[in-house]
């Protein structure tokens, strides 16, 4: 089972995978669709609140440790 952390700045959920995901109207997280942080340009990443920042990052920073993003081809570098 995944833990999903809620980005209240963007009203979603990431997982520790890297994952994003939608809230629902209730506050849920929508499993049925998700994008990887690489799907997310600039400006998403510069409107997240200092707290969203330093989480999201903290994720994508364990991937770049890999040289890879897990679940994809694509490399970091």
């Amino acid at each position: 089972m995944s833990k999903y952390i809620f980005l209240r700045s963007k009203d979603m959920y990431i997982d520790e995978s890297g994952n994003v995901y939608e809230a629902t109207k209730n506050g849920n997280v929508d499993t049925r669709n998700s994008k990887t942080l690489l799907k997310f340009n600039g400006v998403w990443w510069n409107t997240l609140s200092p707290r969203d920042y330093k989480i999201v990052n903290e994720i994508w920073h364990k991937f770049a440790k890999l040289g890879e993003y897990s679940g994809t081809n694509e490399s970091l570098r």
